[in-house]
């Protein structure tokens, strides 16, 4: 007679649950990351290790339903504002980004805060 450690319903039990664990492990890898949401430009350190902050510096980044926002001011060498826009769609995968641009602007303004799409 075999003396087994545990009962066979107890090892069946194991294996099967062992078994959906690694299932859902290897679906959830195999999913493409979620990138929704607003992301704020906060700082950007130049070559030299200056730390550029706003008002210098602003920008905002928009990922929603296969959307994307660029927006971005900075004020340039002669004390101007300078801003780049872009809208695009975007498709992101397990392994793969995509976009297709659909618009970019560049602007130079003296108002704080301007953003042109022309």
């Amino acid at each position: 007679m075999r003396r087994y450690y545990f009962s066979p319903k107890i090892l069946i039990f194991l294996c099967i649950s062992i078994g959906i664990v690694l299932l859902f492990a290897v679906s959830a890898s195999a999913q493409a990351p979620d990138i929704e949401g607003t992301y704020k430009f906060i700082s950007r350190q130049l070559p030299d290790g200056t730390m550029v902050k706003p008002p210098n510096i602003m920008g905002l980044w928009i990922y929603a339903k296969g959307n994307r926002t660029f927006n971005f001011v900075r004020k340039d060498a002669s004390g101007k504002f300078a801003s780049l826009s872009l809208v695009s769609t975007y498709k992101l995968t397990a392994t793969e980004y995509s976009e297709t641009l659909y618009s970019v602007s560049e602007t130079t303004r003296s108002v704080v805060g301007i953003l042109s799409t022309t």
